[in-house]
């Protein structure tokens, strides 16, 4: 069986927030918006007239910390009393993730303005659930994910590069992820159209993040930035909108997801963690060395190889006890997938690929 869990509408456009309102009352009249103080700011300019234009109604409501279902079910409630139809996500990936929890508590649809492109958020009808100490608690599937994503190309590309690069990277895992499986699955036509999707996705990165990061600082959005933010967004989202009921997951999210048990690594975003991951990926499915080292030159073009100083887990111990909780978490996939099968392989990839950055002359964070 074969499920699909798409958007209704994606539109990637520059300055597509002074239409927003257009859009969006398709889906509801009286709005609650969540987002965090930044992020209200960056859409502020086009955003709130269009929607004042359009007669939508709506309550902004400040976000802070870690998406967590007690948080969801909190701002749940005060939607409801304000007989709220329609829930708003803007932001990266954390206020998203929560706006999409609020929206399936309430049975109302959601539209997502993401104001970074560092992941494929506010695609996904996944959203990731913490604790309020930053720590992964599970992933939420919504029965429904957004209906409608505003991509301001301009606001995404004027960003920090660092995030773009970070949703880059995120985006290269989709790729590193999936391929593995192909040749355990040569049949599995649903994991052929998604390993085609990543694999397109990630030429496209390679082939038009430079130049759109490039012509971003001359004040120019071209086919470059709409082709980089559609990557990222669009197509990595794609990928994980094909549900089969088997999840294709290498070693990158797994290590990102225990990583957030180390309050140390906290300054590092999910694409950067995720980026350290795919090179112990690497190191542990293959003992050419050569094939690593290509990874690491690839990921330095994004400003994304982290060494386990940068992560602050340099310290052995901490390094045993993170390749303990990949295990112990995951040993079913790794079992299946045929690499990683012991903590002291994994704990041994580490340090391979903590000596190799060192060995290029990675610098501190």
């Amino acid at each position: 069986m074969v499920r699909f869990e798409i958007p209704k509408e994606y539109i990637n456009i520059p300055e597509i927030l002074k239409n927003a309102g257009k859009y969006i009352n398709k889906f509801g009249q009286n709005a609650f918006i969540i987002g965090s103080e930044k992020s209200f700011e960056v859409v502020s300019e086009n955003l709130f007239q269009s929607l004042n234009q359009e007669g939508i109604v709506y309550t902004q409501e400040y976000f802070f910390g870690y998406p967590t279902k007690k948080k969801a079910e909190a701002y749940a409630f005060r939607a409801k009393e304000q007989q709220t139809d329609l829930v708003i996500g803007i932001g990266g990936g954390r206020v998203i993730d929560t706006a999409k929890v609020v929206g399936s508590i309430m049975d109302v649809p959601v539209v997502t303005i993401p104001t970074i492109a560092a992941t494929c958020a506010s695609w996904a009808a996944v959203s990731i659930l913490y604790n309020d100490q930053g720590q992964f608690v599970e992933p939420f599937f919504n029965p429904v994910g957004p209906r409608l994503i505003l991509a301001d190309t301009k606001i995404l590309l004027k960003a920090p590069v660092r995030y773009l690069y970070a949703g880059v990277i995120d985006t290269f895992a989709k790729w590193y992820e999936i391929s593995p499986y192909l040749n355990m699955k040569e049949n599995d036509t649903a994991l052929q159209v998604m390993a085609d999707i990543a694999k397109r996705a990630f030429d496209i990165l390679n082939n038009n993040t430079e130049k759109a990061v490039r012509q971003a600082q001359e004040n120019h959005f071209g086919e470059a930035a709409i082709q980089t933010i559609d990557a990222i967004i669009f197509l990595a989202g794609l990928t994980g909108s094909i549900q089969t009921g088997t999840l294709f997951q290498g070693i990158a999210h797994p290590f990102y997801n225990v990583s957030t048990f180390f309050p140390e690594t906290h300054h590092l975003l999910h694409g950067e963690k995720v980026g350290f991951g795919l090179l112990l990926q690497q190191s542990l499915q293959s003992e050419d060395e050569a094939l690593l080292k290509e990874r690491i030159v690839l990921f330095s073009e994004f400003d994304n190889v982290f060494t386990l100083g940068d992560l602050n887990l340099k310290d052995q111990e901490k390094v045993h006890r993170l390749a303990e909780m990949l295990w112990n978490g995951y040993k079913e996939a790794y079992a299946a997938l045929g690499f990683g099968q012991t903590i002291e392989s994994i704990e041994s990839g580490m340090f391979q690929v903590e000596d190799l950055l060192q060995e290029k002359g990675v610098k501190p964070f």
